[in-house]
């Protein structure tokens, strides 16, 4: 019969939980501790550091969820996290985070961020953080955003995960732990679970895509494949670390792409973003409309997301770029389109 799992123990493969091995190392193999594990970008980390041969451990509320391999452990944000979860860890990635529901934010986000590193004082060797390039705000059109750009957060998750990182960053430097935030801008892939992505390759296979803004507005794409690789090396990184990531391109440069795929022509319509705007607070809530103010912005961006400093400090560059790495979302949508 399966025993029901208990906070601070492992459940293996069978189902049976024993007490959590702690700090054990084979040969090369890392002890890699992961919250965020059962999500869209978690799963591919845990799956890249399974690859490598290093033992994974997942903190998660729902044991069986985890990427098979993994070893789960029960536990969320809410309460404190088992010590034998992050115990012995030569890593600590944080990846989970609160998304939809806005007045959890702060608690998830913020107060379960301290948790956690409460109970990991002392007991790891690195800790990366992943945040999101949503904490500077909109910026300043035109004007790329770079790490020494001043966070302006506008909404309830970018104020969160800002004060997030700033606990991690005084944290960590106060127990002399090396620590890295890595944000990065809009995440893609394959098994992304949001349809964002496939909603703009529809609209452009469909014919219902039209520009918005000046013709240099700036895609900022990143592939899950290419974040993967940079938390890895930012665990490596100096202490104290903080980068961007993106991997910008032209929005003509991806639609066209898109239409080459498609075997359709590319869009020439453009609208005003002095037209697009209001027009997004009149319609854009209506169900089915895809014009929203979130969307106008994005349409519209002028001035991307550098990594330069990505570059210099984890040897970052993106081995899936935009806009050749949105092919496989076209795929998808062209799989289902026939």
């Amino acid at each position: 019969m399966r025993r029901a799992p208990v906070p601070g123990c492992v459940v293996t493969s069978d189902g049976q939980p024993r007490e959590a091995t702690r700090g054990i190392h084979y040969g090369n193999m890392s002890t890699i501790a992961i919250t965020g594990g059962t999500g869209f970008i978690g799963r591919a980390l845990v799956s890249a550091h399974l690859l490598r041969g290093d033992r994974v451990r997942v903190l998660t509320r729902r044991p069986g969820s985890e990427p098979p391999g993994s070893i789960p452990f029960l536990g969320n944000l809410s309460t404190i996290p088992p010590v034998d979860f992050i115990d012995g860890a030569d890593i600590v990635y944080h990846l989970a985070a609160e998304l939809r529901e806005p007045t959890a934010m702060h608690a998830v986000n913020v107060v379960g961020t301290g948790r956690l590193l409460a109970a990991a004082a002392g007991r790891f060797g690195a800790w990366v953080q992943l945040s999101s390039v949503g904490v500077y705000g909109p910026g300043m059109p035109g004007v790329p955003i770079t790490e020494s750009t001043q966070p302006a957060p506008a909404s309830a998750y970018e104020r969160s995960k800002l004060a997030a990182d700033q606990l991690v960053a005084r944290v960590c430097s106060g127990m002399g732990a090396r620590w890295c935030i890595v944000r990065p801008s809009t995440v893609i892939g394959a098994d992304m679970r949001t349809q964002s992505a496939r909603s703009l390759a529809r609209a452009v296979i469909g014919r219902r895509f039209f520009y918005i803004g000046a013709p240099d507005a700036v895609c900022t794409f990143i592939h899950v494949d290419d974040v993967v690789r940079a938390l890895m090396a930012a665990s490596a990184a100096p202490r104290g670390t903080m980068v961007n990531l993106s991997s910008d391109c032209a929005w003509t440069a991806l639609v066209t792409r898109i239409c080459e795929r498609a075997r359709r022509k590319p869009p020439r319509l453009r609208m005003p973003v002095g037209l697009a705007r209001p027009l997004a607070r009149v319609i854009g809530r209506l169900p089915g409309v895809p014009l929203t103010g979130s969307r106008v912005d994005s349409l519209s961006r002028r001035g991307g997301f550098p990594t330069d400093l990505a570059q210099e400090l984890i040897g970052f560059r993106p081995s899936r770029p935009m806009p050749q790495g949105f092919d496989e979302i076209t795929d998808q949508v062209l799989l289902q389109w026939h």
